[in-house]
């Protein structure tokens, strides 16, 4: 694989792009199939946990690389995230596959914790409609400024802009009512970018964003969707994850046709 003659070696790579390199040539030659889903995800990934992964597809593709055995001799497998210790998967996997995927899963979860929502799709709609309103309602305030209320805050605004580009302290009115048009047009498209959550709660909308995760994380990795029914393994792994790391119960109705949703593309 482009000279690398050990796994051991994938753990002193510190290029990213020599790493997905690694990586994603391994998922092809095992697989058969393109790897841009991988690599999607690899590169949302810290470098410990690229080097984890890089060596889970190597280890995993080793034979087909020209290696004699799935796991050399002189192999360290790589440190399990603190906190997913007592997760169950299949009970013919063997560690290093065990860790690698639990910590994907990890990087999986701290995905969707800093993007768990707080309100409803509607809420959000309303909160950046009072903004748009409130920016549009301060520019016409500036805008209407005359006499010597407009010399005390072009004055005030030029101070603010202390070391700010040169045209916009020349005309420090002028920056300001482009500012709160930028915060108007802004808060509108951000409005308009969030979709209809059709009757959806909040908690069921974070449900179904850590399933759908969770189990694009499974197939980034192995290249096909994880079983969805409730009496395969993964099913009740992600309700074991939610409930014990995330504080979610996500059902097994719900976790069936996440996946089913994410097959059919």
């Amino acid at each position: 694989m482009n000279g690398l003659t050990s796994l051991a070696e994938i753990g002193s790579i510190s290029d990213r792009e020599r790493l997905l390199e690694v990586a994603c040539t391994a998922f092809e030659s095992r697989v058969g199939k393109s790897a841009e889903g991988l690599r999607a995800m690899l590169t949302q990934q810290d470098l410990p946990t690229l080097q984890d992964l890089a060596y889970e597809q190597a280890w995993r593709a080793w034979p087909h690389l020209g290696g004699e055995t799935f796991a050399p001799p002189n192999e360290v497998a790589p440190k399990l995230r603190e906190g997913y210790e007592n997760l169950s998967v299949p009970d013919d996997w063997d560690e290093t596959r065990r860790i690698v995927f639990l910590n994907a899963v990890a990087e999986a979860v701290d995905r969707w914790r800093s993007e768990v929502l707080h309100e409803s799709a509607s809420e959000s709609k309303d909160r950046f409609a009072g903004i748009e309103r409130a920016a549009r309602d301060l520019r016409r305030l500036v805008a209407n400024l005359d006499g010597q209320s407009r010399a005390l805050f072009e004055g005030a605004y030029d101070g603010v802009l202390s070391g700010s580009w040169d045209w916009a302290q020349r005309v420090p009115l002028a920056s300001a009512l482009l500012a709160l048009d930028d915060l108007e047009r802004a808060a509108y498209e951000a409005g308009e970018a969030i979709e209809p959550e059709r009757g959806q709660t909040v908690r069921r909308m974070n449900e179904r964003r850590l399933v759908r995760l969770v189990a694009k994380t499974y197939h980034a990795m192995f290249g096909e969707w994880p079983p969805a029914s409730k009496g395969g393994w993964f099913a009740p792994f992600v309700r074991q994850l939610a409930g014990g790391v995330c504080g979610i119960d996500p059902g097994f109705d719900l976790i069936e046709a996440v996946i089913a949703e994410e097959k059919s593309g």
